[in-house]
């Protein structure tokens, strides 16, 4: 008997606007939010990318950006052959070769080649969260938390199997399902032979089996 899912919606993360079709979700952002900034960001005589709704004061910054969209790595690594867009990328790479960290955390000696990775992890010491839901109060440390989380709005399960109908909002989760086609049964019985592909499954086994056992 087929099950009746609820209808999948795309919500525009600047006013909340809610529809069911991507396309108007798309032509939503693109009449109301990118008119609206690219008036403003004129006025404010900022450079706008033809391209995309990026904008900038900085016209290099805006000659950077566009190779985002052309493909073009102009600077490269002359040990490895590495190519990235811009001086600050080859130089965060660099310390991959020189073995240099020098963004470190005073609180418990965390150590990284990038300055933004050392702001997300300061995070966990202070508390903050600067990434809220505007449709509900939950608040998250990281994007990545609320981008999850709004999965619980939108019904959204973008990860799917490829080899079954089986559809998730969860990478995690996918990862886990592609057990049962692949037979990878990491978690094994101390006890008995028994293997399972999930944790879950080894625990209910050692309760229903082995219980009281050592």
């Amino acid at each position: 008997k087929s099950v009746s899912l609820p209808e999948k919606l795309f919500i525009c993360e600047i006013c909340g606007f809610q529809t069911a079709s991507r396309q108007y979700l798309s032509r939503h952002r693109r009449e109301i939010h990118n008119k609206q900034n690219r008036e403003k960001l004129k006025r404010e005589k900022k450079f706008l990318c033809e391209t995309c709704a990026f904008s900038t004061h900085s016209k290099s910054e805006l000659t950077v950006h566009k190779r985002t969209h052309t493909g073009e790595k102009p600077y490269m690594c002359d040990q490895c052959g590495y190519a990235c867009t811009n001086k600050r990328l080859l130089r965060q790479h660099m310390y991959k070769h020189t073995g240099e960290y020098p963004h470190v955390c005073e609180h418990c000696g965390y150590k990284t080649t990038k300055k933004l990775e050392l702001t997300n992890h300061m995070r966990k010491h202070t508390g903050e969260k600067p990434f809220k839901c505007n449709m509900c109060d939950f608040t998250a440390t990281f994007k990545t938390g609320l981008r999850q989380h709004m999965v619980k709005h939108t019904g959204e399960k973008t990860y799917a199997c490829d080899k079954c109908s089986y559809r998730t909002a969860y990478k995690y989760n996918l990862a886990g399902h592609m057990k049962v086609h692949t037979g990878v049964k990491p978690y094994a019985c101390n006890h008995c032979s028994y293997a399972a592909a999930h944790k879950g499954s080894l625990v209910h086994h050692i309760s229903a089996h082995h219980s009281g056992k050592k």
